[in-house]
């Protein structure tokens, strides 16, 4: 809590190298979320107080996802879904069962990516009915994207049978959002 504090000055002037510090201290006691902050900022750098290092950055949210961050696990996952230089080679399917443990906590983003990944056969077998639950548990959330691409299953029948009305809440609720596609 007190690394966060310093890292963006609430209450104590902003103070990156101490908040790096306060992070690292907790980071090697095993707390999981000073870990992520650290693979965050590890990831992204931090002007001229951390230099960007994607191979620390890695190590550190997989020893918060580990530990059960689903943060950290959705980062990772990402990563994995990608590929990271040569640092990380793709693996769809470990992206996919990180996106899992992070969706089984409730993470957003993880469901629709999760949704994403079912719906194309991407690191997990093709399954319309598991994408459109994944993107229903995201839409409930107020996921713009998965309540557009619900809107656009529900409008093509893709996966569920054709119900233009429910397309259109779908596609109201994500235009609401600020989502331009959905408002064609």
């Amino acid at each position: 809590n007190l690394g966060l504090l310093y890292n963006n000055g609430d209450g104590v002037p902003k103070d990156k190298e101490k908040a790096i510090d306060l992070f690292k201290s907790a980071a090697q006691k095993g707390n999981n979320k000073a870990q992520f902050n650290l693979g965050v900022m590890y990831h992204n750098g931090v002007d001229k107080v951390l230099p960007k290092d994607d191979e620390k950055a890695i190590e550190f949210y997989a020893m918060s996802a580990a530990k059960g961050n689903p943060e950290a696990q959705f980062n990772l996952g990402v990563i994995y879904s990608k590929g990271f230089s040569d640092k990380v080679p793709q693996n769809k399917e470990k992206a996919a069962q990180l996106f899992q443990m992070a969706a089984d906590q409730g993470d957003v983003d993880a469901l629709l990516n999760l949704g994403t990944m079912y719906s194309k056969g991407e690191g997990v077998p093709a399954n319309k009915a598991k994408t459109v639950e994944l993107y229903e548990k995201a839409a409930a959330k107020n996921s713009a994207k998965a309540q557009f691409n619900l809107g656009v299953m529900y409008s093509k029948g893709d996966g569920v049978e054709q119900d233009k009305e429910k397309a259109a809440e779908y596609y109201e609720n994500a235009a609401n959002q600020g989502v331009q596609q959905a408002k064609f």
